[in-house]
């Protein structure tokens, strides 16, 4: 097993279709068919199903697909140390950021940081919030930036509360809301409501909201559960909805949008903008960031 093989495999599993993974690795098809063929034969395992129409993983493929996946971000990973131990750096930070990270001053601290310390190299992955969880879980982030869900538990992590945000709801400056100076939950009845969910996580925000709705006897339509923020904006700027959000996003509503925002004039738990990281021994670079930031309490 090589790592052209595991590139051949990864590729093929993604489009499903042999002449498309020749095409992007600018391979004959007859290379694609032998490599992959070899890497069954020393795996004992058969990776895909194969007809005249169609091709598909297997279970074993499935499997195969994701370590292949973390062997080769591994190996990326580590060519890149290499490169930036030759440049003179002597330490890398891996960190990873929700949306809209930046209105909690995320910015200032990376920029204040990366001065002070130039010897450590910063990598930024952007994604959302379950996501980034689950890669700090797995050593791939050392530290995320993230707004607070139900799926962040205290007992593994560690975390530093960087912004607390209230909670705003969010509609087309044509709907009735807009001529509103605040909103009670009764005027949510009968609404049709997007809500913003994490991918495999509810965040706090929406969860609460339509907690607190319930509990008031109000009745809305749920028209859309959406992970992808910029969706639920598209969906709101064309009117086809409303929905509830911490206020660190409205810096997404200037420009052209159609968005308009009013506050909720119930107490609603406001969200925190958290700097999140893993519990037990931390490197010598986290250590320094995290001193540097004063998320160290």
């Amino acid at each position: 097993m090589n790592q052209k093989q595991l590139e051949i495999f990864t590729t093929l599993a993604q489009t499903l279709n042999f002449t498309k993974t020749a095409e992007q690795l600018f391979l004959s098809q007859t290379t694609v068919t032998l490599q992959i063929h070899a890497l069954e034969e020393e795996l004992h395992a058969k990776l895909f199903d194969r007809t005249s129409r169609s091709v598909r993983l297997t279970y074993a493929g499935r499997i195969f697909y994701e370590g292949a996946q973390e062997i080769l971000k591994k190996i990326q990973q580590t060519a890149q140390l290499t490169a930036d131990a030759a440049k003179g750096y002597t330490g890398h930070l891996e960190i990873g950021y929700a949306d809209d990270v930046n209105a909690a001053g995320i910015s200032t601290v990376l920029r204040g940081f990366s001065l002070l310390c130039s010897r450590i190299r910063l990598q930024i992955h952007g994604g959302y919030p379950a996501a980034l969880l689950d890669g700090l879980l797995k050593d791939r982030y050392d530290l995320i930036f993230t707004p607070s869900f139900r799926g962040i538990r205290k007992d593994k992590l560690q975390f530093h509360t960087i912004g607390t945000y209230k909670t705003i709801a969010a509609f087309h400056q044509g709907h009735r809301f807009s001529q509103k100076e605040f909103l009670t939950y009764s005027d949510f009845e009968n609404e049709n409501f997007i809500y913003i969910s994490g991918t495999d996580q509810e965040l706090d925000f929406s969860s609460e909201f339509l907690h607190r709705l319930e509990q008031a006897g109000v009745h809305i339509h749920i028209f859309s559960r959406n992970d992808d923020i910029d969706s639920v904006f598209l969906m709101l700027d064309s009117d086809m909805g409303v929905t509830v959000l911490p206020e660190y996003f409205i810096g997404r509503f200037y420009g052209t949008s159609q968005i308009r925002t009013c506050p909720i004039r119930e107490n609603l738990k406001p969200t925190d903008f958290l700097a999140v990281w893993k519990q037990g021994k931390r490197s010598e670079e986290l250590e320094e960031f995290l001193q540097y930031a004063g998320y160290l309490q």
